[in-house]
């Protein structure tokens, strides 16, 4: 019994070693877990899941999420910061926020998983939550019709039980992390600690998203979404969704900003190749999104829609020049018109 615990803590180790042998995931660790020391990881994930039995993934991105296996049962521990200054989360009450309304997602029969612990300290300045592992199986086709019109409904359909209009999580959205207005500076800060938004280079990206911005500041409509709905974390699988990935994505944002968004990046997957919608696959998808709606834009949300479609280009843009491995996002804002959906 014991060689067998000591197996399996091996085995957790020498996942999480294989994973920070990626310089970029080391950067990501240190900032995310606090630490780059496999052993010393491992440690923490055992004392917060105790009775671990394998470790099929590791991955780093924003959060830090572990697949785990617990005797029969397979779950996923996800790892957060929290903190004044932060991007995403200011507080530990707003990280209870989030996964409370997961919990009312999955309930209201949304494709997400169920928390199954709900976030508790892991680590100082770092909170964790244990839910059930969903795996709906192959995807399809980013570039798929199909597929652009399934999450665009989709979309709809879960801003609407945010919103409390069907369903349980009436008056969850409430509670959300409140996004709707940009921060001073002219981008948010990065997603992740891999992005250098200071780099030389780029002031023609700059100018653009300040255009964007005079119009974006004018006003709001704010709604509570998933902000980050993209095939990385939206599973499309015969046509349908069949599991949405990092709820805890929700907030209280400007809806149009926020579609905006949803329609020029949604075709990215995370696993290169990927290649980032056509202009006309992004509109395919903000007519479904206002069909699912059920009401258009009107003509201010409409001007918000294509300088939000500019804005998250130039973000993205900004994302690439100030890292390797650039993507082409550089090359879709260089060629896009100012009414980007007209």
């Amino acid at each position: 019994m014991v060689e067998q615990v000591a197996t399996e803590q091996l085995v957790l180790e020498q996942v999480i070693a294989a994973r920070l042998a990626d310089p970029d995931d080391v950067v990501l660790a240190r900032d995310i877990l606090g630490t780059t020391d496999p052993p010393v990881i491992a440690a923490q994930v055992r004392a917060f899941v105790p009775g671990i039995t394998g470790c099929p993934l590791f991955t780093l991105s924003v959060g830090a999420v572990f697949v785990l296996d617990r005797g029969d049962e397979r779950i996923v521990l996800k790892i957060h910061r929290f903190g004044a200054g932060l991007r995403d989360f200011h507080t530990f009450d707003e990280l209870t926020a989030v996964y409370a309304a997961q919990a009312a997602l999955a309930g209201a029969g949304i494709a997400c998983a169920r928390v199954l612990e709900a976030p508790r300290r892991f680590a100082p300045g770092r909170a964790a939550a244990v839910m059930s592992f969903v795996d709906p199986g192959a995807a399809d086709d980013p570039h798929a019709p199909a597929t652009a019109v399934a999450m665009a409904t989709e979309a709809a359909r879960l801003s609407r039980v945010l919103s409390g209009s069907v369903g349980p999580a009436a008056g969850v959205g409430a509670t959300l992390p409140d996004r709707t207005r940009l921060p001073p500076t002219l981008f948010p800060p990065a997603h992740n600690a891999l992005f250098d938004f200071t780099r030389p280079g780029g002031e023609w990206i700059d100018r653009r998203a300040a255009a964007a911005r005079a119009v974006l500041d004018q006003g709001i409509t704010p709604t509570a979404m998933h902000c980050d709905f993209s095939c990385a974390n939206v599973r499309v699988v015969g046509g349908r969704v069949a599991a949405i990935y990092d709820v805890d994505s929700v907030c209280v944002i400007d809806e149009p900003r926020c579609v905006a968004s949803m329609a020029v990046h949604y075709t990215y997957t995370g696993d290169y190749p990927w290649t980032w919608p056509s202009r006309e696959q992004a509109r395919t998808f903000v007519a479904a999104y206002e069909a699912a709606r059920g009401t258009p834009f009107t003509a201010a949300e409409r001007a918000r829609l294509n300088a939000g479609a500019i804005y998250a280009l130039a973000y993205t843009s900004r994302c690439e020049h100030g890292h390797a491995g650039a993507a082409g996002m550089c090359e879709v804002l260089a060629s896009a018109p100012e009414r980007y959906f007209d």
